[in-house]
């Protein structure tokens, strides 16, 4: 990670924000946290003209079935926006949840080899949805797998009803 070439804000624009649980607020925050503590984030060059230099702030709108990717300067100037359907990852995403949930719940009252398990299809879920997202993001984007992986947990942490 470079000092330019990195996301050091990052927001997620929801209007049901104010309707979320706590807890799923709380997980927002850290998906937040830990996207801007480490990435990778630099915007190609379209057309022959060089993006502005980082560092950026990503500010990520979901709509009904599509999410926005809105990348600006340190003062909030739009750079670019990056418009992505989501029915590729609604699945994912689901089976992503529903598997989260089994490991929370596993933590709680399961035997050790139940808990490693539920984590280990856990990843390879997180791991499916970094892929596809890097394929997205492909020509628009260069990023590293670590951050596709954050920007994934980003979008799952948006989604209003998980």
């Amino acid at each position: 990670m470079t000092e330019t070439n990195r996301i050091f804000e990052a927001e997620i624009d929801n209007p049901t924000e104010g309707a979320v649980a706590h807890d799923i607020e709380q997980e927002r925050k850290v998906a937040i946290y830990d996207l801007c503590a480490g990435n990778t984030f630099a915007i190609v060059p379209r057309g022959g003209r060089q993006p502005p230099v980082g560092p950026y702030k990503l500010l990520l709108r979901l709509g009904e079935n599509h999410a926005v990717f809105d990348i600006r300067t340190q003062t909030g100037s739009e750079i670019l926006a990056i418009h992505m359907s989501m029915a590729q990852f609604q699945e994912l995403l689901k089976s992503y949840g529903s598997v989260c949930r089994q490991y929370f719940d596993a933590v709680r009252s399961r035997p050790r080899d139940v808990i490693e398990q539920t984590d280990r299809i856990r990843r390879v879920i997180h791991d499916q949805g970094a892929e596809r997202l890097l394929e997205r993001l492909s020509g628009k984007i260069e990023t590293d797998s670590d951050t596709a992986r954050r920007l994934f947990t980003l979008l799952f942490a948006a989604q209003p009803n998980r």
